[in-house]
């Protein structure tokens, strides 16, 4: 699905179409658009501003839930990102948890990053 959405060009209007939903009055609406990013791999600036805002200020915990998994699964290890995902592992409870774990995420696929760049200056 991602792959037909990028070779046929739609990935703005995909974006759109989800941005409205993200601010959607109706929490199941605005948890599947959240999905729907991670799944789609849309990781525009904007993607980015609009899930930390979430992250801060949604009102519903299952919502905030899967902003936290969908930085994990996009690899959104931005230093705003990881501090408030920080703030939330301090805070316990459910959001706390998947904070870590999403933080975990992000650490060792940074560190497979830095890896992979340092294999690539060895000289054979």
């Amino acid at each position: 699905m991602a792959l037909a959405i990028e070779e046929l060009k739609m990935k703005t209007r995909v974006w759109e179409i989800v941005e409205r939903q993200l601010e959607d009055e109706n929490d199941v609406i605005r948890k599947q658009a959240v999905i729907t990013l991670g799944v789609l791999g849309i990781r525009h600036t904007s993607v980015f501003l609009a899930l930390l805002e979430m992250l801060e200020v949604d009102t519903n915990e299952a919502v905030r839930i899967q902003v936290i998994r969908t930085f994990s699964t996009l690899g959104i290890d931005n230093i705003n990102v990881k501090k408030s995902l920080k703030k939330k592992k301090q805070g316990g409870g459910i959001l706390g948890r998947e904070s870590s774990k999403a933080l975990e995420i992000l650490d060792r696929r940074s560190e497979v990053q830095k890896e992979l760049m340092l294999h690539s200056f060895i000289i054979q």
